[in-house]
C-alpha cells in the first residue's frame, strides 16, 4: 500500500458508514447540492471518522486548491477551506470558483 494511513482512514470510514456509526449525507456540505455521489474528505488521516462530506465537484476543487496553492499563504491550508481562504487562493492562482449546474 502506497499510503497506509490514507488506506486505513478510508477503510475505517467505509466500515463506520456500513455499520451505521456514521451517517453519510446526500447533500454536499460545501455547495449544499444534492449529489449522486458524496465523498468523505479527510483533513487528518489520524482522525478517520472526521470528514467533510463533499460532492465530486467540490472535492476536486478542494484538492486543486491544495495542490496549487502558494506555500506563502497567511494560514495553513485546511482541506475545508473558509470562504476567505478560498478567495485568497483564487486570487493568487487567477482561478474562478467552479460553477455548479
Amino acid at each position: 500500500v502506497l499510503y497506509p494511513e490514507k488506506f486505513k482512514a478510508r477503510s475505517s470510514l467505509r466500515s463506520a458508514v456500513r455499520f451505521g456509526k456514521i451517517h453519510k449525507p446526500k447533500v454536499c456540505t460545501s455547495c449544499n447540492q444534492n449529489a449522486r455521489r458524496i465523498e468523505g474528505h479527510h483533513k487528518d488521516y489520524s482522525r478517520p471518522l472526521e470528514v467533510d462530506w463533499l460532492c465530486n465537484k467540490c472535492h476536486n476543487f478542494v484538492h486543486k486548491l491544495l495542490l496549487q496553492a502558494p506555500q506563502n499563504l497567511p494560514y495553513p491550508m485546511d482541506p475545508i477551506v473558509s470562504e476567505e481562504l478560498i478567495n485568497i487562493c483564487l486570487e493568487q492562482l487567477n482561478m474562478k470558483t467552479p460553477k455548479y449546474d
